[in-house]
């Protein structure tokens, strides 16, 4: 079904036929949820050194159905020694002209960013996510892969 369809009930109709002219069809129920799907995610490059600056800028594409409102937050980047923040790393979200800072997902009071002026957003979107990883950061996170957990959600208020 096309993702950009708005939230609802729908009734999808399948049709069948082969080469000797029978058909057959039948009637399928489907209901698209509001909210906010990831798609896929689109990260750039973001290896580093030890006490090296990096920015890095990752997309996730999504379709956004009969929403408003995103709130993204961030956990921990990897098994580091000690827990690097969202504000450690600058983190910032944005689309469009729009951005809003990516907080801890145990906080409450994370900024929710708004799009298109607060109109209902239905398709696809993309949202980039920054991150400036500091020398200081770096090399607290030392050598090795990581792996970024989050969590991006969507709401009409």
């Amino acid at each position: 079904m096309d993702k950009q369809l708005p939230a609802g009930d729908y009734t999808i109709k399948v049709y069948a036929s082969d080469n000797l002219g029978n058909i057959g069809e039948e009637d399928r129920s489907e209901t698209l949820a509001e909210g906010l799907y990831v798609e896929y995610f689109d990260p750039s490059s973001c290896a580093f050194n030890i006490g090296e600056e990096k920015s890095c800028l990752l997309g996730f594409h999504v379709c956004a159905r009969n929403v408003t409102t995103i709130d993204m937050c961030m956990y921990k980047l990897g098994e580091s020694p000690g827990l690097i923040t969202p504000d450690m790393m600058n983190a910032t979200i944005s689309a469009g002209n729009n951005s809003a800072y990516v907080g801890l997902c145990e906080v409450s009071d994370s900024e929710d960013l708004l799009l298109r002026n607060g109109e209902k957003v239905n398709g696809k979107a993309v949202f980039n996510l920054a991150l400036t990883i500091n020398s200081n950061v770096s090399s607290i996170l030392g050598t090795g892969s990581y792996d970024l957990n989050y969590t991006i959600s969507a709401w009409d208020p």
